[in-house]
């Protein structure tokens, strides 16, 4: 937040990236996106304070701050956010499986005792 506060918009960007892991493609929506909602629910999903939000918004987004229409619709935007979905939507491509969900449905699933044979070794004479 001290980033965006500074002015140092490449800076904040790159912090931000470095919290979510954010891939190139979430970063380049955040920034690109005129109206500042992408970057309303990453700030949300830092849970945010909804005046630290705006003015970050403001700073970052300068038409969010040039209209009090504009202002006043982004400022309801925020407060009705909930923080952990904003966190989800955030980091969702990060967990996405590195396979098709086909491959985990034919993954034998049966749990077995820890430390059993299922079988007896073979060929093996008994220790005394």
């Amino acid at each position: 937040m001290n980033a965006a506060f500074s002015r140092e918009e490449v800076l904040f960007y790159e912090i931000l990236t470095e919290i979510f892991s954010l891939e190139t493609s979430m970063l380049e929506r955040i920034v690109s996106e005129p109206t500042g909602e992408t970057l309303a629910v990453a700030l949300k999903a830092l849970k945010a304070s909804p005046a630290d939000a705006l003015s970050i918004l403001m700073l970052l987004k300068p038409a969010v701050g040039l209209d009090v229409a504009t202002f006043d619709s982004m400022a309801r935007f925020y407060k009705a956010l909930p923080a952990e979905e904003c966190r989800s939507l955030i980091v969702s491509a990060r967990h996405a499986p590195l396979t098709s969900p086909e491959v985990y449905r034919n993954v034998d699933n049966t749990r077995r005792d820890f430390g059993r044979r299922i079988a007896r070794p073979l060929n093996r004479e008994a220790k005394g």
